[in-house]
């Protein structure tokens, strides 16, 4: 298994991009590279991105519009 030396701050934006990107069902070259080279990466981004669909699903049953209340909340902020 890889050994990564990183920095703190490097790494909160490793996840953050890594969450924006499972947040948008997008999957970059960079994401592909590291499952290939990370296997339990690649096992928690696919679990992460089930749950996203999974929360996803689940709002929708009890009728709400994700695209809609992004939408709401950013016009509040």
């Amino acid at each position: 298994m890889p050994k990564y030396d990183l920095k703190e701050g490097i790494l909160d934006k490793f996840i953050e991009k890594i969450f924006v990107k499972a947040a948008t069902k997008a999957q970059s070259k960079a994401i592909d590279k590291l499952s290939k080279k990370d296997p339990k990466f690649a096992k928690n981004f696919k679990n992460l991105l089930k749950l996203r669909n999974d929360l996803e699903k689940d709002l929708k049953s009890k009728g709400i519009d994700i695209d809609q209340r992004g939408a709401d909340i950013l016009r509040n902020l």
